[in-house]
């Protein structure tokens, strides 16, 4: 299979039962294999490689980039009807290959914008904050917030990409917040000082003014990312347990995860082995 092919699998987890009240949740889990997604290759490699097997398409946009607009000396915010330009494949390339952390990154425009299109086709309608996990270059991020994305909290573990990301937030109004946070490390389990990038979900939807609210009103975040190249299926079984209890992000109501992974941890997930377990698996083939 190719590693760039547009194949996307949506996996929906549905008829889990509360362990206390015994009632249906109405929770909804949503993974995609990262067919198609950017992995962080060796630095040794060619930069050209990458764009070589991407065969993108030239991308069109009306209005100059952020930067451009920070070179010409015009500081004004954006407005949300304002496309942002995305960066060229080589240059999102070589800024993922400057991750320190062995990552996987969308560079693609074109990619992003069926992610998003995954996500909600119509997003500019939705109330629902999105978590964007590990941005990265930020391909992903301009693409929410050319959808019309109301609210996107970048959540970024790695430093170096942070001054982009927040250079960018301060021209959109309250439209993207950044923050250092590794949406994969929220809650760890020690007793000692917790510093970011690991964070505590309490302090984290504090911080960002978001409330809990019953299961039964509509999704109120949206989290989007793709799981790390190891202990994937540690942090799979993470959230499933999590969205179980509704403990850690699922005490704020039904978050909705779309994650991509390993074509190898997809195939696990959907083996005879998991049929013990007590909720209905759905494909959906994009």
């Amino acid at each position: 299979m190719s590693l760039w092919s547009s194949r996307f699998v949506s996996l929906i987890l549905r008829n889990f039962h509360c362990r206390r009240c015994g009632h249906q949740l109405l929770g909804q889990f949503r993974l995609y294999s990262s067919d198609g997604i950017v992995k962080r290759i060796a630095k040794s490699q060619p930069v050209q490689r990458l764009e070589k097997c991407m065969n993108v398409s030239a991308v069109t946009q009306t209005s100059l980039s952020t930067v451009a607009r920070m070179q010409k000396g015009q500081n004004r915010s954006l407005s949300r009807y304002e496309h942002l330009e995305f960066d060229d494949v080589e240059e999102a390339a070589e800024k993922a290959l400057a991750c320190p952390a062995v990552r996987r990154f969308i560079v693609n425009p074109d990619l992003a914008k069926t992610v998003v299109n995954c996500l909600d086709p119509n997003l500019a309608d939705s109330n629902a904050v999105i978590f964007e996990c590990n941005p990265g270059p930020g391909t992903l991020t301009k693409a929410l917030l050319n959808a019309g994305a109301q609210r996107v909290v970048a959540l970024e573990g790695e430093n170096n990409f942070l001054p982009e990301l927040q250079s960018l937030e301060n021209h959109l109004n309250g439209r993207l917040e950044v923050v250092h946070c590794d949406f994969f490390r929220l809650d760890p389990i020690t007793t000692g000082v917790i510093r970011p990038p690991a964070m505590c979900t309490t302090k984290l939807f504090h911080d960002l003014g978001i409330s809990e609210i019953s299961w039964n009103d509509d999704v109120p975040v949206k989290a989007v990312g793709i799981f790390g190249q190891t202990h994937e299926r540690n942090m799979l079984w993470k959230l499933v347990y999590a969205l179980y209890e509704r403990i850690s992000i699922y005490r704020y109501g039904r978050i909705e995860l779309v994650m991509f992974m390993s074509e190898k941890e997809y195939l696990v997930c959907v083996s005879a082995s998991l049929l013990w377990m007590h909720f209905e698996i759905k494909l959906f083939y994009y």
